[in-house]
């Protein structure tokens, strides 16, 4: 038995080679033929006996078409992305991502995380894979990097508790309290900071004072007008 191997409309790109002699009792013959450096196409097997003398029969041709594919897939990714954290676990992100070969035609994508998983603050990794019918595959990556560029909501409702006051009144107390009501945040408002625009007995004028956590201010005030300015932050820095 002969082995001969063509390129459907071109020419023999192997062969004629022998066909080996196997033990097994269901493939009694066998041959090898090595498609690693071959070029994608389809291509003709041809068996043909012969006896020793060279002789054949055209009745003695068998002939099967095979596809070799040795080129992986194209991967479609998407560029690297940038969203708004939900809250303080993250954000819940999806992505679309596609794979095409010339052989198998469209193939389905693996990636991990998966698409509409919980991606926490900060750069995450998305790798992915395809793989078509005869084992190529290909790789890609990109990242979903989720920021906090959002500011909490201002303080509202100002307000004197010790002494209890209304905005513009009189007191001879030099001693305040000041509360408002909490600010919210996507991910978490981490305290607040405070100005006022005349000077204490220490501290300077007009300096923001960022050591509040509470939302409350207690402190000795010099005589005369005072504007208390209150903003909330996060821990991303962002400021009302």
């Amino acid at each position: 038995l002969l082995a001969r191997i063509q390129r459907v409309g071109g020419p023999v790109v192997a062969g004629p080679g022998t066909v080996n002699y196997a033990t097994s009792f269901t493939d009694r013959f066998f041959f090898n033929w090595n498609t690693t450096s071959i070029a994608d196409g389809n291509y003709i097997i041809k068996l043909e006996a012969r006896d020793a003398a060279g002789n054949k029969d055209a009745g003695s041709v068998e002939w099967k078409t095979v596809t070799v594919d040795n080129t992986k897939p194209v991967l479609t990714l998407p560029e690297d992305m940038i969203v708004e954290a939900e809250g303080p676990t993250g954000s819940i992100v999806e992505f679309v991502t596609s794979a095409t070969d010339a052989v198998s035609g469209s193939l389905a994508v693996t990636c991990l995380p998966t698409s509409g998983s919980l991606f926490p603050l900060g750069v995450s990794t998305v790798t992915c894979s395809a793989t078509d019918e005869v084992g190529n595959t290909e790789t890609g990556d990109f990242t979903i990097t989720v920021r906090d560029t959002t500011a909490p909501t201002i303080p509202e409702n100002l307000r004197f508790s010790s002494p209890v006051l209304s905005c513009g009144a009189f007191t001879n107390i030099g001693f305040v309290t000041v509360n408002w009501d909490d600010s919210s945040d996507a991910v978490g408002v981490t305290g607040y900071d405070y100005n006022i625009d005349f000077p204490k007995l220490t501290g300077g004028r007009g300096v923001w004072n960022t050591s509040m956590v509470p939302s409350q201010y207690s402190g000795s005030l010099n005589p005369g007008i005072h504007h208390i300015k209150v903003r909330a932050k996060d821990a991303a820095g962002n400021r009302s």
